[in-house]
This record gives structure tokens, sequence and C-alpha cells, in this order.
């Protein structure tokens, strides 16, 4: 995506082409939007659908954005804006197919502001800090235990553990615990990574920070040390404040640093 924004276009149009195919479409348009547009009212209207209409799964939308800001330059900058118009497009053109989609489900990392997915009435409900959707991005202590029995009492044994409990608190102290409600204790949740390469390896290390630490955070926080630590100290952080668009920029305001240091999982929520 960082080689631009028609190449990132291209990208999407070879995507719904490939969606295309797996049904037995022959997609002709070659942009985005009219290439979303003739695969989702063809498959509405396919005579193999009887519900007419479709479901939309798309996975790390924000992608084409974060991952090309490695540089903090005005390149970097200008190619992040170019991909972000694309998006919009592309999501206006989705939101205007409406009555042809049953449901539509869209994860992503951070909230990107002028995408036009966070726009507009009645369109997406984001269940971030929804308590009946709390639990669906990682494992719970619970899950863990009935689904790893095995290599848990593996890892007391070796390390030495009296008993699971006090495994539990190693566990926790190393990898600590995602809150996506309010504060209720059984919807703490682990990273499943850092879990299954623990379990894997049977060896405590920092496993999320090799594989999911966001190169764009880090220069950010390495410019202004002082600025970012004072985000990640125990404070009241507003509601709205932790669920608000992001205007990535290199220069970002207080209110953009704990968005984004809580939607990328630098922060979580300890009682809201």
């Amino acid at each position: 995506h960082s080689k631009g924004a028609d190449e990132f276009e291209q990208s999407l149009v070879r995507a719904l082409v490939s969606v295309g195919q797996s049904y037995g479409i022959s997609i002709e348009r070659t942009n985005a939007k009219e290439a979303l547009k003739q695969l989702v009212e063809t498959l509405a209207h396919d005579p193999r659908n009887h519900h007419r209409k479709v479901v939309v799964l798309i996975d790390e939308y924000d992608a084409p954005i974060i991952s090309i800001l490695e540089d903090l330059n005005e390149h970097a900058m200008e190619a992040a804006e170019a991909n972000r118009a694309v998006l919009a497009e592309f999501f206006t053109m989705l939101k205007a197919l409406g009555s042809f989609v049953a449901f539509e489900f869209v994860t992503g990392v951070s909230k990107v502001s002028k995408t036009s997915l966070f726009s507009g009435a009645n369109y997406l409900v984001d269940v971030t800090l929804d308590r009946r959707c709390s639990t669906i991005c990682g494992f719970t202590w619970d899950e863990i235990e009935k689904s790893f029995g095995d290599s848990l009492n593996m890892m007391c044994t070796q390390d030495g553990c009296t008993d699971l409990s006090e495994l539990h608190e190693r566990i926790m102290s190393w990898y600590n615990g995602y809150m996506w409600s309010d504060g209720d204790s059984a919807a703490r949740v682990l990273n499943p990574h850092s879990v299954c390469s623990l379990l894997s390896s049977q060896k405590f290390k920092q496993f999320w920070i090799v594989a999911g630490r966001s190169t764009f955070l880090t220069k950010l926080m390495a410019n202004e040390p002082e600025r970012w630590a004072a985000m990640t100290e125990d404070s009241e952080i507003d509601r709205s404040s932790m669920l608000s668009n992001v205007d990535v920029s290199v220069t970002l305001t207080d209110s953009n640093v704990q968005s984004l240091l809580f939607q990328t999982g630098y922060l979580t929520v300890k009682e809201c």
C-alpha cells in the first residue's frame, strides 16, 4: 500500500475480483467503488441468494493507512492521506449499498477520521466497549483453563508453582489483561498470541510487543518520551475520548494520543 493510492485501489479491485470469481462472477470495473457496487448488486440478485442481501466482513480496514506511517515525513503523510481518500470513497459506496447488505462487520486498530466509516446515522455500531462483546477479542482465564489444561499443568510443574492459582498470577503479571467493559472481572481477556506462544514455548517472554508493535507509534513515542509516558500513568480519561476518531498526522493532540494508545492496546480500561 506504500506504493501509492493507485496501487492500493487496484489491490482492492483485485480482492473484489477474487471474491467475485469464487461465486462465478466476472468483475469488469476497474475502480474499487464501482467494482464493489457490481459485486454486491450481482450477489444480491443471484437466483441462489434467496435473501437478496449480502454479508460484508472487512478485517483491519485501517492497515492501508497505519502500515505506511513508519517514516514520519511528509511523503508518508501524503501517502496515508491518499489511501484514506480511497477508503472514504469505498465506504461511501458501501453505505449507499445498504439496502443490499444484511450485516456488516469491520475490524481495525484505530478509528481513523475522514474515512466515511464512522459518520452517518444508523450506519455502524461501535462495539468496542459493549459489554455483550467484551470477550470476543481474547481468551478469558476460564477459556484458557478449559482449552489448555494439560499445558498449564506442565508449566506449573516446570516452574515450581504450588498450584494453578500461582501460575495464573504470574501469567497475569506478565500479560495483564484487556478490559472491554465496565470493570467486571469476568470480562478481562488475554492476548491469544501471547497465551499460545507462552504455552507452546513454556517460557515467559514479551511475545506481543515483537509481533504486534506499531512502528508508527514507537517512533512517535521516541520523539516525545515524557509526553507519551504521562499518557500511560493512571489517570481518569473521558470515555468519549477513548473512542474518539483519530486524525492521523505527525502532530497529535493529547486526546488523539490517549485514543491511539487505548485503541492499539497500550492502555486498557481499569474501571469506567
